[in-house]
Parts: C-alpha cells; sequence; structure tokens
C-alpha cells in the first residue's frame, strides 16, 4: 500500500489468505477468531459444494484453516458463529469453486454449523469459515467464532444391523 510516496506491505490477518492459513495441529482441536477485517478471498456458485443448494461466501470476509489429517477417517468439523457463518471443505485453496467437497449452512445468526467428512492421512483440507454472504451490515457476515474439529469415532460408524420379530 503506497501513500505520498511512501509504501508498505498491508496487514493479512492469519488466515485471511492461502498463504498466510492458520493450522489444525491436533485432535482434538478447539480455536476461537474473528473473521472481522479479513479479506473476502472464497465463495463458490450454486450447485457447486455438495451439502448445499446454493452459493455461498461471496462478499463476506473468511478465514482459512490447513488440516493434514495424520489417521483416514471420518472427522467432525464445527462452527459456532457469533454472526451468519458459513462452513464448508476445498481440495485446493487456490479454487473453492472448482475443489469445494462438502459444505453446510445453517441461515441465520449464531446457527452451528456441522460437517461429518471422511478424510484422508496425509492429504491437506482447507476448512473455510466464511459469512453466508454480503450484507451492508457487518455483524450479519463476519465476526467471533468457534471452530472446532475431532474424530467422529464410534458417533460416526454405522450401527449393526438389528433383527426384529415382528409377530
Amino acid at each position: 500500500i503506497c501513500s505520498n510516496g511512501s509504501c508498505v506491505e498491508p496487514v493479512v490477518n492469519p488466515g485471511g489468505t492461502c498463504g498466510n492459513t492458520l493450522a489444525v495441529d491436533t485432535i482434538p482441536f478447539v480455536a476461537t477468531g474473528t473473521t472481522a477485517g479479513s479479506p473476502d478471498n472464497f465463495s463458490y456458485a450454486p450447485g457447486a459444494c455438495p451439502g448445499v443448494l446454493n452459493g455461498w461466501g461471496g462478499g463476506a470476509p473468511d478465514h482459512i484453516y490447513t488440516f493434514i489429517p495424520s489417521v483416514t477417517g471420518i472427522y467432525t468439523i464445527q462452527l459456532t458463529p457469533f454472526f451468519d457463518g458459513h462452513l464448508y471443505l476445498i481440495k485446493d485453496c487456490a479454487s473453492a469453486a472448482e475443489g469445494c467437497q462438502i459444505a453446510s449452512e445453517e441461515v441465520g445468526i449464531g446457527m452451528v454449523e456441522r460437517i461429518d467428512f471422511e478424510l484422508q492421512a496425509g492429504a491437506p483440507m482447507y476448512i473455510i469459515v466464511d459469512g453466508a454472504s454480503e450484507s451492508e451490515n457487518p455483524a450479519v457476515n463476519s465476526g467471533m467464532y468457534v471452530l472446532s474439529v475431532d474424530d467422529c469415532g464410534p458417533l460416526c460408524e454405522t450401527p449393526p444391523e438389528t433383527s426384529l420379530d415382528v409377530m
């Protein structure tokens, strides 16, 4: 950014760009943050992300987390936002629109977003914490949040088949 002949590098909030992602470095993982003041780098069009029909994230600040699982399994990723948040997973940080794997969008301020998804050991996945959409009211599209990532374990295993005797 340059002004009056003097230039400085812009300050980028951690987690605001692909080159500055936040790391999910342990399981279970819990982090708090705010998307307020972060750039709007991610969104996707209607039909581009399994789990939701509409396109989301356009015009809203976002945070990017990198997660490289050490074990293949089903993981629970949960976002508790204090705004109308949106949660999605992408394979390629450079292209959310083409690499979106799954999304969760519960419309409304403070609605919990949750994804249970199988991830492969050693394969990077990017977790996007985003606002649902552009709004003139920043309290709607950005703000504080809690993100958690955990191994889903027995909660996500298929229950054993049971037989019922019907008389």
